[in-house]
């Protein structure tokens, strides 16, 4: 009898669908090697190569995922409502985004106030400038013919996956 039950039990659990997933991560319209991206709502992860390509594993029981792209210095890209059906699915073409940096003068000339959360970026014991984790440069959002949005509290740029596609074609 328990046995049986196992057997049903088994047949009704979600199985985890695989799936490959490959593309490219520019910066600047440049490719851009050593950006982690990682799967929320599943298993796998990634590392691009020198060319900004990935190929990347995905196990989850989840129909839709976000795949985030993250590179030190650079604000995270998160796509969301990436598809899992079929066995491989080539990405478009991500963008990350460099933090926001200021250049000293720049920086100097900015209120107390809005000197907050801005970092200095040194080169051995010059200073070259300021950067913040959580800003980015509006403009280059512009420069996609996608729509991406700008989420300050968290520091990351957001993309819907079938926006991502549209835009591609």
């Amino acid at each position: 009898m328990y046995g049986l039950f196992s057997l049903l039990l088994l047949t009704y659990l979600p199985q985890p669908s695989l799936l490959t997933l490959q593309g490219s991560v520019e910066m600047d319209r440049s490719p851009v090697p050593g950006v982690q991206i990682q799967v929320i709502g599943g298993k796998g992860e990634a590392v691009t190569d020198a060319n900004g390509r990935y190929v990347l594993s995905i196990s989850s029981t989840l129909s839709l995922v976000a795949v985030q792209y993250s590179l030190p210095g650079s604000l995270v890209t998160e796509v969301k409502n990436v598809p899992l059906g079929g066995s491989l699915l080539e990405m478009p073409t991500i963008p990350v985004f460099p933090y926001m940096t200021l250049h000293v003068s720049e920086f100097d000339r900015l209120s107390p106030t809005d000197q907050l959360g801005y970092q200095p970026m040194y080169c051995w014991a010059d200073l070259l400038g300021y950067f913040h984790p959580n800003k980015m440069d509006a403009t280059q959002l512009k420069n996609y013919s996608f729509p991406l949005s700008f989420q300050e509290a968290s520091g990351k740029v957001v993309i819907l996956y079938q926006d991502l596609v549209d835009g591609v074609r």
